[in-house]
């Protein structure tokens, strides 16, 4: 299944929407991890899966490279790990879902039950930051937040997404 959405990845005045990087098959729902460190090794796992020319020990690593300058777990039982590589040829949009929590260093020291991880190109800076900051913006709204808790299947979970990204519009 292909990403939609034609853009350049050097763009600075691309609107970014969610669907153009993330597929329904991207979200993994029952994300079982005890810790921050052995949820970090899960994803990888799953993001080697779907992103073709990288391997699992290099996503792991270099995601752990950036949390050591600082945890990505946001607060409010959200994370978004992100990481750039030279092998990535567009952004990809990642969901994990864990119902128990997991321990993720977050800034209020609570569980996380949301992961967003995104993989981007190295090359990728204002699209890369165009949507860490939308995805942070819009899981930022308690109705998304608790619409995305409340779905009881993946395909509930993409759609509640894809529909919250286009009402928010552009920002």
């Amino acid at each position: 299944m292909a990403l939609s959405g034609l853009f350049s990845l050097n763009s600075t005045t691309h609107i970014v929407q969610l669907k153009d990087f993330f597929l329904s098959d991207h979200i993994i729902d029952g994300l079982e991890a005890k810790n921050k460190t052995e949820a970090l090794q899960t994803i990888s796992f799953f993001a080697s899966q779907f992103i073709s020319g990288l391997e699992h020990e290099e996503i792991y690593q270099t995601i752990l490279e950036r949390e050591n300058i600082g945890s990505t777990g946001i607060g409010n039982g959200i994370a978004i790990p992100h990481a750039r590589f030279k092998a990535v040829e567009r952004p990809v949009l990642m969901l994990f879902r864990s119902h128990d929590g997991v321990m993720f260093d977050a800034q209020d020291n609570k569980p996380v039950h949301l992961i967003f991880l995104v993989i981007a190109p190295e090359d990728a800076s204002p699209l890369y930051l165009k949507l860490l900051a939308r995805i942070s913006k819009l899981i930022r709204i308690d109705k998304v937040y608790a619409d995305i808790q409340a779905a009881s299947t993946s395909q509930g979970v993409y759609q509640c997404i894809l529909s919250a990204d286009a009402e928010m519009g552009s920002f």
